[in-house]
């Protein structure tokens, strides 16, 4: 059995684009069915592991990393504010205990998001990077999380 055998909303060989799905990481698969699942809409991979063509350092270069749209009928703000909800939703690691009770790493806390308005389908890049980052690409170039945030408004 495989970490593919685990996920309900994801294949190894489907319509998703993995590139070699053997090398992504399975805390990010792991993470991404979560979100989907809490989302309630189909993701469509377009980019796992790659071996070029991102930023020197790219998670997309370790498996860690994965570029996706999302199918529904909300805007591009609305899906944005419903991502960054559920990510501080989802439940990564419980790191010890305080009064009897979990102390829980959220996935917001440990993940980079990327929010991309101007792809001909507004895109997000999700990785697992062991804390927060938050970035937007907007008119060819990386820009604040903020200003690709209003772009999306428009």
């Amino acid at each position: 059995m495989t970490i593919w055998d685990k996920l309900n909303h994801f294949k190894q060989y489907g319509t998703d684009h993995w590139g070699n799905s053997d090398k992504m990481n399975p805390m990010l698969l792991l993470m991404l069915d979560q979100l989907r699942d809490a989302y309630g809409s189909p993701f469509v991979v377009f980019e796992g592991f790659a071996i070029s063509g991102h930023v020197q350092g790219s998670m997309h270069y370790l498996g860690s990393a994965v570029d996706f749209y999302i199918k529904d009928d909300l805007d591009f703000y609305s899906q944005i504010t419903r991502i960054c909800t559920l990510l501080a939703e989802v439940r990564m690691f419980c790191v010890g205990w305080q009064n009897s009770r979990c102390c829980w790493v959220t996935a917001s806390e440990i993940t980079g998001l990327g929010i991309y308005p101007d792809n001909r389908i507004p895109s997000f890049h999700l990785d697992i990077r062991g804390k927060a980052a938050r970035w937007g690409r907007a008119d060819g170039k990386y820009v604040s999380f903020k200003d690709a945030l209003k772009r999306s408004k428009s």
